[in-house]
């Protein structure tokens, strides 16, 4: 629809981008005031309430210590996670331009399965026994992850500018077809 309008595709992907940045610090905003709304209500009443960051720090021990973190580090690591999913959905969104309509069925369920069988099989093997390098670089890197959430956001970034890259690779020659259904 951008070609057919005179915009290019690389202005049209500028724009996205910078949408998505907006709507990633939004949200980032929108859960760091419901973190704030929840812990204060927290205190006062029965209910209990966890932020995404306290999902994935606070109980990583088994204990509900945790040190204290500043609301705008947790801001950091939502838009950090926000901005990443969108670059995912972006890449997601490319490649299904790209598939004809019999792959654009078959890759998602066979994504779909492969994650879903995937968690289950993680679950039950226990690593300690595995010889393979590449696994123990893996786990040590997600270790690594998991131990401040200053790492966390440190690499989100990153991986965002790659997948974003990979998906502007996949429309930046698309052949302009008007007569598609």
């Amino acid at each position: 629809l951008s070609m057919q309008n005179g915009i290019s595709r690389k202005t049209f992907f500028m724009a996205l981008i910078l949408g998505f940045i907006t709507i990633s610090v939004l949200a980032a905003a929108g859960d760091s005031i419901i973190n704030i709304i929840g812990n204060t209500y927290e205190k006062h009443t029965k209910m209990f309430y966890d932020s995404m960051y306290e999902q994935m720090y606070l109980y990583q021990s088994g204990t509900s210590i945790s040190p204290k973190i500043s609301d705008p580090t947790i801001f950091l690591m939502d838009f950090t996670m926000y901005i990443t999913v969108s670059s995912l959905g972006v890449l997601i969104g490319a490649l299904l331009y790209r598939l004809n309509r019999i792959l654009k069925i078959i890759i998602p369920l066979s994504l779909w399965l492969i994650f879903q069988i995937g968690s289950v099989i993680i679950l039950f093997i226990d690593f300690k026994f595995a010889d393979n390098k590449i696994i123990e670089a893996f786990l040590k890197f997600i270790q690594w992850l998991e131990e401040s959430v200053y790492h966390l956001t440190a690499v989100l970034p990153c991986i965002a500018v790659l997948l974003t890259a990979i998906a502007f690779l996949f429309v930046r020659r698309v052949p302009l077809n008007d007569n598609k259904k």
